[in-house]
């Protein structure tokens, strides 16, 4: 059942890993992780999954799938962007009983860099449309409308002759 299993979560494209909650030691990675970060079983999660730390990482989630007596609380949802691999990920962190009793974190995390990129570039186009109408709001403004024809017009600078457009 274990290689089964093992077979199971090498064939997915997350991220898989299980830490000691206490230790913070990679207890399990999936092949996936294995492609992302190396071979980092026996590793702190903090020293092989991120960069730049000299201690655990300010953002993990340890205390927040455990009960204030240790036990296992659910599921905590989040997002981060991965500071070795650059890229971003949806989170699923819960707190399990390790197979030697131990409490550790399951992690669960999918590429979601994709989606980050094109709700930037949503974004971008949504400041680019409303400026956009700003200024067909100023246009209009600056127009007469003929009151028999209801179409815009616009007045020649020479002359007061109506030119219907």
């Amino acid at each position: 059942m274990k290689r089964y299993l093992s077979k199971v979560l090498d064939s997915i494209d997350v991220i898989v890993y299980v830490a000691d909650i206490e230790t913070y030691e990679v207890l399990y990675i999936n092949e996936y992780t294995r492609e992302q970060f190396g071979n980092i079983e026996g590793k702190s999660c903090w020293q092989s999954i991120q960069v730049g730390q000299t201690g655990p990482c300010n953002f993990c989630t340890n205390d927040k799938i455990v009960t204030p007596d240790g036990k296992p609380a659910g599921v905590y949802h989040w997002e981060f962007q991965n500071t070795v691999t650059g890229k971003w990920f949806d989170i699923r962190d819960r707190a399990i009983e390790w197979k030697d009793g131990r409490i550790a974190r399951l992690e669960v995390a999918t590429d979601i860099t994709q989606r980050k990129k094109a709700e930037e570039e949503k974004e971008i186009l949504i400041t680019e449309l409303k400026s956009a109408l700003a200024e067909v709001r100023t246009l209009s403004r600056m127009l007469p409308i003929c009151a028999s024809c209801q179409k815009y017009v616009m007045m020649r600078a020479i002359g007061i002759k109506w030119l219907i457009i």
